[in-house]
């Protein structure tokens, strides 16, 4: 399969999201390589055809980013990112109202990637 900056398989709002995401961080120098959507795998938040993966070619373009999907993550319909050993969530969406950036656990620890997830 030939590598994409469209998702594939992914909601609607995904795909727009996304879209939107790779134009942005393009036009302000960080360009992302390319993108992951669907996964049919068990073991992957992929199959709920609401998380991308936005693949960069360093950790700085990532910490960008990242800092991108923080500010916009309201228009965007953020759910939760993963990037470099952390997690970011909104917390407002469980009825706490915060954000936090914690440490994340699972044995892919995202230093290629962000993983993103929108609640749409």
């Amino acid at each position: 399969m030939a590598l994409s900056l469209i998702p594939y398989g992914v909601t609607g709002w995904t795909q727009e999201a996304t879209r939107r995401i790779v134009r942005d961080c393009k036009a302000e120098g960080h360009p992302i390589d390319h993108v992951w959507g669907y996964s049919s795998s068990p073991r992957s938040d992929h199959r709920n055809r609401r998380c991308v993966d936005l693949m960069v070619n360093s950790k700085a373009d990532g910490d960008w980013i990242l800092g991108y999907l923080r500010r916009w993550e309201n228009t965007l319909k953020i759910r939760y990112i993963i990037w470099w050993g952390h997690q970011w969530r909104d917390y407002q969406k469980s009825g706490v109202p915060w954000h936090a950036l914690v440490r994340y656990y699972g044995t892919n620890q995202h230093h290629d990637h962000v993983h993103c997830e929108f609640d749409v």
